[in-house]
């Protein structure tokens, strides 16, 4: 009785054996799997995670980019307003200016507000090219703001000279009339109507001096030289000029309106002075405008290139997407060979049970 108690102990020994082994082969099975399964699970958190944190700067950097796009066209526009003597636009003009010089700080520096660091060393050739031209922009751009007390101070002067010219042609029809009507000699006849003509030049000439850049020198020329006839021919009329043929006009009528022209005219002389000595400021704003006008498309254009590039990162960095995707596809894997692991040790965990 003894001894056979012996045998079946040891055939109940070696059954637990063999079926420890086998539950300890599954369960290390089961863990690889699961170890698996979170790595899988971990690793795709991060490529979905890397491809958003990736989408979500390129799109703040493009939003920069598109910003800088409508602020050089904004630039252009002020600049040329500007040139044309209205002063609000010397403030957007600087304004914008600063604008952009922010979209480049941030760039260069990132934005703390934006959560959002420096641009990459990936876009650096399309970075530098548009900050040459930017630079090149910018000096424009100052040239125009600088000017804004020059351009301020010829525009109250071209305005006070618009209110007088039209009392300057009525008293130089007026001489001429009286003149006319008394029988003056036609030299004395011909002056002053010719003074009439010149007037009409100062006129066109002071419109073309603040909106046509291109011929703001020749324009400042022809108003110098027929402000300057205008006073010579003003005299000889007065005090006669034998050099110019002119007698001196003695029709009273005709005198007191020349009086009355000359102390008009010597209003109007020191603002012709003051426009003057400021044209060659003028013609270099309205160059500096013509230019930023110029350049304008090339900074656009640098702009646009920086924007593709952003673009073309962005689908280059939808492989972690694909990789996120890939991963999710091994983790559902593992999950379905988990659970057939699991189903299996529970069946045979069953079975030792029973048995």
């Amino acid at each position: 009785l003894n001894k056979l108690k012996q045998l079946v102990s040891k055939d109940e020994g070696q059954e637990a054996g063999a079926s420890t082994r086998g539950s300890g082969a599954i369960n290390r099975k089961t863990v690889v799997v699961g170890v698996l399964l979170t790595l899988s699970v971990v690793a795709m958190v991060v490529m979905f995670s890397l491809q958003g944190s990736l989408a979500r700067k390129n799109k703040l950097y493009s939003a920069i980019a598109f910003e800088q796009q409508v602020i050089s066209q904004q630039i252009a526009v002020n600049a040329l307003e500007a040139s044309g003597g209205r002063e609000q636009a010397f403030e957007r003009l600087a304004a914008n200016q600063r604008r952009f010089i922010d979209t480049l700080e941030q760039y260069n520096n990132g934005d703390s507000n934006l959560d959002l660091p420096a641009l990459p060393a990936d876009y650096s050739s399309q970075f530098t090219n548009l900050t040459t031209i930017w630079t090149n922009y910018d000096r424009h751009v100052a040239t125009v703001v600088a000017a804004k007390n020059s351009i301020a101070t010829v525009n109250e002067y071209v305005t006070q000279i618009n209110e007088s010219l039209p009392e300057l042609l009525t008293l130089a029809d007026t001489v001429v009339s009286d003149l006319v009507s008394s029988a003056a000699p036609r030299r004395a006849i011909a002056v002053a109507a010719r003074q009439v003509i010149l007037i009409r030049g100062i006129e066109h000439s002071l419109n073309q001096i603040l909106n046509d850049g291109a011929v703001v020198m020749a324009a400042a020329d022809r108003f110098a030289a027929d402000a300057a006839q205008i006073e010579t021919q003003l005299l000889a009329m007065l005090e006669g000029d034998s050099s110019l043929g002119v007698t001196k006009i003695s029709n009273p009528r005709a005198v007191g309106s020349l009086l009355q022209f000359a102390d008009l005219y010597s209003v109007v002389r020191k603002n012709v002075r003051e426009i003057l000595d400021n044209s060659a400021q003028i013609f270099k704003v309205h160059e500096a405008a013509l230019k930023i006008d110029a350049i304008s498309p090339t900074l656009l254009s640098a702009s646009a290139a920086l924007i593709d590039a952003i673009e073309r990162n962005d689908e280059a960095g939808k492989v972690y997407n694909q990789a996120g995707y890939a991963l999710g596809l091994v983790a559902v894997v593992l999950l379905l060979l988990l659970v057939v692991l699991i189903a299996r040790e529970s069946q045979e965990s069953l079975a030792e049970s029973r048995e």
